[in-house]
């Protein structure tokens, strides 16, 4: 491993972060999920009540194309026969 190129992707990387606000925004958006999503354990997730689901379900990247969450929610909810049932997969 090439211990200099490392040292010199970082130092761009830094400085790409100082000059781009949009870059700033994004790194704070990903610690921000990063903090929602680690305190889920299975306890937890076992037992959400729906509300808290559409939250969770609504942070994810991959949800992001879907402008309702809930609407997400409710086909995930209705695919599995209720809300129960979803949460036992």
């Amino acid at each position: 491993m090439n211990n200099l190129k490392i040292k010199e992707s970082i130092k761009a990387y830094k400085k790409y972060l100082e000059q781009n606000n949009q870059a700033m925004e994004d790194l704070k958006a990903r610690k921000e999920k990063i903090s929602f999503y680690q305190k889920f354990k299975k306890d937890v997730l076992l037992n959400l009540k729906e509300e808290e689901f559409v939250e969770f379900i609504g942070k994810l990247w991959a949800s992001a194309i879907y402008g309702s969450k809930k609407y997400l929610v409710d086909k995930m909810i209705s695919t599995n026969k209720g809300f129960e049932n979803l949460k036992k997969c």
